[in-house]
């Protein structure tokens, strides 16, 4: 007998954090957030009116309870759209009719059936790329409101009396009197219309509810808190300009549908910039017309048009720009994080890092050092239809391509060298019987000489030119590996003197126009030292190689899914952390903090090991680490730095970024930087340190430091430290016993 609390404590310990998520977030989607502070504060204004404000847990209780045993996603009830959407409709009714049994049999009726249309819309619209914003408590509190005219048993609400009953309850007469007065003070009509706008969304009749909402919108987001501003003066005018009455907006009628579609369509759905700012100004009108059309249609079946105008216009603008090729200036967000600010500094982030990126990469075609003897639009033979294409060679110190004479093909220092394959793929076309040519004479008729041809993927093709003949080693339909040997440099075709000819095209043709494709990684040699290159186009005269993995730093962060990633801090009397390496559902890779939950996800491409996302504690020993082997180069060079940048709000944590919110979808005054540089005590030596540190710049002053040093002993990372201000952490790896 004992067991069944037991057991059902320990099912409502798990419960707990969807419930509270879900409960939280049915709140804060209200206004496209999932800010916790700005969920409190909407949880408080709907309580300014106890009437309604009273049924808004029970209706997000009762309708995730529903959802959760019908066996719907969770991720879409932690999400908290389909309780927001039982919530407005629990809360119209509120406003309507007093409470009795038939009332509350109505509250069920309206969770159940605003729980349907949500799912069914949700599953429906997302086909076409369009949320279900209000729409299911649009056509729930209609279909409820119609239906309760049956129902002669529902009693009209008597408005704000019972709310005054209960703070004489709390109170006496005094709170009573303190209440009325509060509510009675004179706003300017602009204030008072904006802060009724927003509080009009939780069916609050007062202007001190529009109060919380505003002040949790500020420290939520400064970028939702001035759109919904933007939103309002825009709506107010655009009235205004056209004589309509503007009663309906200073009680906060329909003014809400102006904020809500600035908030959506400028901060939310796309990253905040001018271009989204402007967007959601544009839209303006189209909303006025929706709320002044609709309100006339309404007056037909008697029943408000609610927030059907907002739902419609940014529903249709989602729909709409999804067939524009401006993708360029109106960037949607594709991964939702805590804020419009958050979003978007990680956008710049991406955009910065991993310009150029492509998935597919593609690597230099050799080893050693060569050069770029004609790049791209090349004078001699890379232009038109073929400018996008490499001729590589080899050079002394005096930059000779040859030794002394030089006519023979042997003299070439290229000549007879290994050819490789760039990456994996499959050969299509192999040409290996042309006859070399005497050094100075070429063969026009076989204009690209013996030639391997490999198709990478779909549409993505390699072709290396001027081979010697009777030397290529693979054939059509042989499967090929990065770096396998196609066969050696020759002299063939249109090749007065030994080079190499490397292009990438889109079909696998001998003669095929090239395309413009990066090199995934190379570095360069220059006086001043080698530097690394990632995605970029190598250019003609640039001495460039290949990178060599290091085996003690490749094997050190040849991290795997299923493994456990142990340290010991050498303060907190020996605490230990934990971190799990996941794979998740779209095959990406992270540490998994145990203690804290934490999340940074990684790549490691072989070249190097970089993070791309972080979530959770930024306290966490796991953000130190992320923080601190942000990018690691997974070679030895010395002297050879790598640079990166972090997101900038994950590092700007002061009330100056607050203020730089406001606009910073137009100028971003901060950067955090990343540098970091391997060391060892001899070239050929297993253990590595890494050096790194962390920077903040706001414009051009450096107003923080990190650093960090990571240790790397016989292909392990053995120790991390880092020093931050005067707090310094130290973590020593624990391995685990055979």
């Amino acid at each position: 007998m004992h067991r069944i609390p037991q057991l059902l404590l320990l099912k409502i310990r798990q419960l707990w954090p969807l419930l509270l998520d879900s409960t939280l977030n049915s709140y804060g989607q209200l206004f496209f957030s999932q800010n916790r502070v700005l969920s409190v504060m909407l949880m408080a204004a709907s309580f300014t009116n106890w009437e309604v404000g009273r049924w808004g847990l029970p209706a997000i209780w009762l309708t995730h309870a529903l959802a959760w045993i019908a066996g719907f996603d969770k991720s879409l009830i932690r999400g908290g759209m389909l309780g927001l959407n039982s919530l407005l409709v629990v809360f119209g009714l509120a406003l309507l009719f007093q409470v009795n049994v038939p009332f509350l049999l109505l509250l069920v009726a309206a969770c159940m059936f605003t729980l349907v249309i949500g799912i069914a819309l949700h599953y429906g619209l997302s086909h076409w790329g369009i949320p279900i914003l209000s729409l299911p408590f649009v056509l729930g509190i209609w279909m409820m409101e119609v239906a309760s005219r049956q129902f002669a048993l529902l009693e009209w609400s008597t408005g704000s009396i019972y709310t005054l009953n209960e703070l004489y309850k709390w109170g006496g007469s005094s709170l009573v009197q303190a209440y009325e007065v509060f509510l009675g003070l004179q706003l300017p009509s602009l204030i008072e219309g904006y802060l009724r706008s927003l509080a009009a969304i939780l069916f609050q009749n007062n202007w001190f509810a529009g109060l919380f909402i505003a002040l949790g919108l500020l420290v939520a987001s400064r970028i939702l808190f001035s759109l919904s501003v933007m939103g309002f003066l825009l709506g107010y005018g655009s009235q205004w300009m056209l004589g309509m009455d503007l009663a309906t907006l200073n009680y906060g009628a329909l003014g809400f549908n102006y904020v809500l579609t600035t908030l959506a369509l400028g901060g939310y759905f796309f990253i905040p910039n001018a271009h989204s700012y402007g967007l959601a100004m544009a839209v303006i009108p189209l909303v006025m017309t929706l709320n002044a059309g609709f309100s006339e249609f309404a007056k037909v079946f008697q029943v408000p048009i609610y927030s059907l105008p907002f739902a419609l216009a940014t529903g249709f603008m989602m729909y709409v720009i999804k067939f524009s090729n401006r993708t360029d200036v109106l960037a949607p967000v594709l991964l939702q994080l805590r804020s419009p600010e958050e979003n978007l500094y990680a956008y710049q982030n991406q955009k910065q890092r991993f310009k150029g990126f492509v998935w597919q990469q593609i690597h230099l075609p050799f080893y050693g050092t060569w050069r770029v003897s004609q790049g791209h639009n090349g004078g001699i033979t890379h232009r038109e239809h073929w400018q996008y294409a490499w001729d590589f060679d080899q050079t002394d110190a005096e930059g000779r391509t040859f030794e002394y004479p030089g006519t023979h093909r042997e003299d070439y220092y290229c000549y007879n060298l290994p050819v490789l394959a760039p990456t994996n793929g499959v050969v299509v076309a192999v040409q290996d019987h042309i006859p070399e040519n005497e050094i100075g004479k070429v063969n026009l008729v076989q204009n690209w000489g013996n030639t391997v041809i490999i198709q990478h993927t779909e549409g993505l093709y390699s072709k290396l030119s001027h081979l010697k003949g009777g030397t290529v080693c693979v054939k059509v339909g042989d499967v090929v590996q990065t770096g396998q040997r196609l066969g050696v440099v020759g002299n063939s075709g249109r090749s007065p003197e030994p080079h190499l000819h490397f292009q990438l095209q889109t079909t696998p043709y001998i003669g095929a126009a090239t395309l413009r494709y990066p090199i995934a990684a190379y570095l360069t040699h220059t006086a001043e030292g080698i530097a690394l290159r990632q995605y970029c186009y190598p250019e003609e005269g640039e001495q460039i190689s290949a990178v060599q993995s290091h085996a003690s730093l490749a094997a050190a962060f040849a991290f795997v899914p299923g493994q456990t990633v142990s340290f010991q801090r050498e303060d907190k009397d020996g605490e230990v952390t934990h971190w799990q390496v996941e794979t998740d559902a779209w095959n990406k890779t992270c540490f998994h903090e145990v203690a804290t939950g934490a999340r940074a996800y990684f790549v490691n491409d072989g070249t190097v090991f970089y993070f791309t996302h972080y979530e959770g504690d930024r306290k966490s020993d796991l953000f130190a680490f992320y923080m601190g082997c942000h990018k690691v180069l997974l070679a030895f060079y010395r002297g050879v730095s790598v640079f990166d940048e972090l997101p900038l709000h994950q590092i700007w944590q002061s009330p100056r970024r607050w203020i730089s919110d406001f606009w910073s979808p137009f100028y971003v005054a901060g950067k955090a930087t990343f540098a970091a540089i391997n060391e060892a005590s001899e070239e050929v030596s297993q253990d590595i340190s890494i050096c790194s540190s962390v920077e903040l710049f706001i414009r051009s002053d450096r107003k923080q430091q990190y650093a960090f040093k990571t240790e790397i002993v016989q292909g392990h990372i053995t120790a991390f430290s880092g020093q931050f201000g005067t707090i310094n952490l130290t973590l020593r790896r624990i391995f685990p016993a055979l």
